[in-house]
């Protein structure tokens, strides 16, 4: 599994609407996910960093 970790911007959670969000794989599989740190609310499994990231960076509007 690749711990290789680049440095992506992501944006607040969604939910609590905290800073604390992390880039990480989970130990069962060799995919990409982000969690956020203060309410652990998970995204969906990406086999890449940038797809997980585009996902959790995506907002029904970007005028929040």
């Amino acid at each position: 599994m690749s711990t290789e970790n680049k440095e992506f911007k992501l944006r607040e959670c969604p939910f609590c609407r905290k800073s604390s969000a992390l880039l990480r794989q989970p130990y069962f599989a060799p995919l990409w996910m982000v969690e956020c740190g203060n309410c652990h609310c998970i995204s969906a499994l990406f086999e890449t960093q940038e797809k997980a990231v585009e996902f959790w960076n995506r907002r029904n509007s970007d005028n929040e």
